[in-house]
Order: structure tokens, then sequence, then C-alpha cells
């Protein structure tokens, strides 16, 4: 019994612990990959017996690589005038980035919730353009130089109010 037990335990900590391969990004220019994973806004990595643990301070983005081969970036970013930079996944590049935040939002139910940030170019932070989906007060405030954008958002062009498709047609027909 006692065999069965410390082996539960072991299994159980090495799938909590899962760590995938993660290039970290450091501010001063480097760059290393280890196993590593996110835990709020700390990098929590494995070097051999080492546990290392690694936030803005540190470091400037990570990228995660799944075995599926896809690559995931993660950026510390500020949001308006908050001090501390969060850590947000970044879903678009460009004249206009977007990023999102995906917090549990009802631990009982399993349930979450995604905030959506953009960042332009000019800006030094990220703002935020919406819950779940884009806010238009935001879209006029953030895009006012882009009336084609502006035009698209009034007539309901963007299905879903998907900010994805927004940012992504901001940076094709407005963005420089």
């Amino acid at each position: 019994m006692k065999k069965i037990l410390i082996l539960t335990i072991i299994l159980l900590n090495q799938i909590s612990y899962s760590q995938i391969k993660t290039k970290l990004f450091y501010k001063d220019g480097k760059t290393a990959i280890e196993k590593c994973k996110i835990k709020g806004n700390t990098i929590k990595c494995e070097n051999g017996n080492k546990k290392l643990k690694f936030n803005s301070k540190d470091l400037s983005a990570i990228e995660q690589y799944s075995k599926s081969g896809t690559t995931t970036r993660y950026v510390y970013m500020k949001i308006g005038n908050s001090s501390k930079p969060k850590l947000m996944r970044q879903l678009i590049k460009g004249s206009a980035s977007l990023f999102e935040i995906t917090k549990m939002a009802a631990p009982q139910t399993g349930g979450f919730t995604t905030a959506y940030y953009v960042k332009r170019q000019s800006w030094d932070s990220a703002k935020k353009i919406g819950t779940m989906k884009y806010n238009k007060n935001k879209v006029a405030a953030y895009f006012s130089d882009c009336p084609l954008l502006l035009q698209k958002v009034n007539s309901n062009s963007f299905k879903g109010k998907s900010p994805f498709k927004l940012i992504s047609y901001f940076n094709k027909n407005c963005g420089n």
C-alpha cells in the first residue's frame, strides 16, 4: 500500500508540473532554452535538479513550443498606467499588436474569461479593448485615425466582434 501511495504522489507531481520546451528572452538580449511552465505572471523552469523562477524583472518574452509544432509567444507588457508588466499571450504582431490574458472566471465551474489588449507602436503600454469581444467605444477611441475600420465596426462587418479580425484589418489597411 505504501508503494502505491508513493508512486501515485510521484505521478501526480509529474503531471502537475508538466513543462514544455520554452525559449526565454532575457532583457539583456540573451536567450536560453529550458523546460518551463507558466504560473500566473511567473515562469517556472527546471534545469536538472535546479528549479528556476523568472518574471518581468528578468525576461521580456518567452516562446513555448508544443509537441504538435505550434509556437505560442508571451510578452511582458505594461497595461495602461500600471507599473508592473503582465505576461500576455501575443496573438498578432504589427503596427497594432493584439494580446490576451485568460483567467479562470469561476473556479467552481471551470469557466474562463479572456481580456483582449491592443498596443500600437507609438504607445508606451497596452490598452484593454474588451473582454470576450471588442468594445466599439474603445475601438473608436484607439483607432480614430482609420475611418475605414470605424466604418466597418459601425456597420457590424466583423462577425462575432472578433478583435483578431479587427486588428488584422487595421494592420492590412491602415497600419504603416
